[in-house]
């Protein structure tokens, strides 16, 4: 309840993006690093919410991880002289995966199981590759990513402090549905 399964698919494009614009820059590893652990853990919550969650068809299976190895294919042989437009697709996978999370928990009026963690983790992350893009490799196309990022990762923390009321009564009305269960 209030996670968004196609936000959490895009934000692994997100991040597949930028970190191959990261690698074939050949930007310092403290501009990047944590993109591939990032990376990892989408992945990660990606298959869990399809075991747990919401299983997903064979097909849907075999699409995202045709389109997960063919867009880092795509990456690798990129020509160098293209090489600025994978930022701007990292800002349009950015978009379209945060705005269907901003979108469900306007439309729910409460923000379901999004972690504050998480959302937390991501604002401050967002803003110190800001900062680290413009202290160490400071790239025009990285900083306009990684700001957008920011803005997104910071509506989204807007969101559950505006709707915590909210979101704890859901919360806690689905935990008593649940113990009514048993």
């Amino acid at each position: 309840a209030g996670l968004s399964l196609a936000s959490m698919e895009m934000d692994v494009f997100v991040y597949i993006a930028s970190l191959g614009y990261s690698l074939r820059q050949r930007l310092p590893i403290s501009a990047y690093g944590e993109q591939a652990v990032v990376l990892l853990q989408n992945l990660i919550l990606v298959a869990q919410a399809w075991i747990f969650d919401a299983p997903a068809s064979f097909l849907r299976l075999l699409a995202f991880l045709f389109a997960t190895i063919l867009s880092s294919i795509a990456i690798y042989l990129q020509p160098s002289t293209t090489l600025p437009l994978l930022p701007m697709i990292a800002v349009a996978a950015s978009v379209c995966s945060r705005v269907p999370q901003i979108s469900t928990n306007y439309f729910q009026g409460h923000t379901g199981l999004l972690s504050p963690i998480t959302v937390a983790l991501n604002v401050f992350g967002a803003l110190a590759r800001v900062f680290t893009t413009l202290s160490e490799a400071y790239d025009p196309v990285m900083l306009f990513s990684y700001s957008i990022s920011f803005i997104l990762s910071a509506t989204l923390m807007a969101q559950l402090i505006y709707h915590r009321k909210a979101t704890r009564t859901v919360l806690l009305a689905k935990n008593d549905n649940n113990k009514k269960k048993f």
